[in-house]
């Protein structure tokens, strides 16, 4: 991962006017590190009309409840993520663990980003389920 892209530069401008452009130059650097997500990741985090202070607040979320640390390539942060933002939705919304259901725009984004080939199949973990999808999901 290039230094500019590490959680910890990205951390660190948190509070600060640039923490658009320090995720945006982030976003860049991964896309020229990974040359099959070209023009893929956003970069519209410098965007006037996005408050920077909002911005900080989420990445000290991420930065207080998920150890984004530098991980071995075998963890998946992007499932920590994932699991980390879902449980507080449910915790928002009054549902116990083993009473949620992903939601369906959910799933959608998951099957986007992980852009399975056909007749493959997405396990979610947790409560051991196949998480269906068609290629209208895909689209």
């Amino acid at each position: 991962m290039p230094e500019e892209a590490r959680w910890s530069t990205i951390a660190s401008a948190a509070h600060t006017p640039e923490i658009g452009t320090v995720i945006n130059t982030a976003m860049r650097a991964i896309e020229a590190e990974n040359k099959t997500l070209k023009n893929v990741l956003p970069k519209n985090y410098a965007s006037p009309d996005l408050d920077k202070r909002v911005l900080g607040d989420v990445v000290d979320i991420f930065t207080n409840n998920i150890d984004m640390s530098d991980t071995e390539e075998s963890e998946d942060l992007l499932g920590r993520t994932y699991e980390y933002c879902i449980a507080q939705f449910a915790e928002k919304e009054g549902i116990g663990g083993s009473e949620f259901y992903t939601p369906s725009s959910v799933v959608k984004t998951l099957v986007s980003i992980l852009r399975p080939f056909d007749n493959c199949r997405v396990y979610e973990i947790k409560v051991q389920s196949l998480i269906q999808f068609s290629d209208s999901l895909a689209a």
